[in-house]
């Protein structure tokens, strides 16, 4: 990051800017892969089946539903750890003299 910003210094604003943009699409991409990654993953969990019954004990509805939601760790880590990475580009890109040069 330190490089990074040594390099947006020496550049000129639109190049900053094109830059800037540039890492928050990479960014935006690598979230949204990882997220679509995580809920496919779900696809593969057991269901169960809920029954709403009377006062008779009858079966009036029944549906299955995924048992939900089941996440690993390092991936519920690495996807609150885009979500920071994201803000924080965000905060860049909002912030009157941040290192956009705005």
């Amino acid at each position: 990051m330190l490089r990074l910003t040594q390099q947006v210094k020496k550049s000129h604003p639109s190049s900053i800017l094109a830059a800037h943009i540039e890492r928050g699409r990479s960014l935006f991409k690598e979230a949204i892969d990882h997220a679509r990654n995580m809920v496919h993953d779900q696809e593969e969990l057991p269901f169960i089946e809920i029954l709403a019954i009377d006062a008779d004990n009858t079966v009036i509805d029944s549906f299955s539903i995924p048992l939900l939601p089941i996440v690993p760790q390092e991936d519920y880590e690495r996807f609150f750890e885009l979500m920071k990475q994201l803000t924080v580009w965000w905060q860049e890109l909002q912030t009157p003299g941040s290192q956009l040069g705005w």
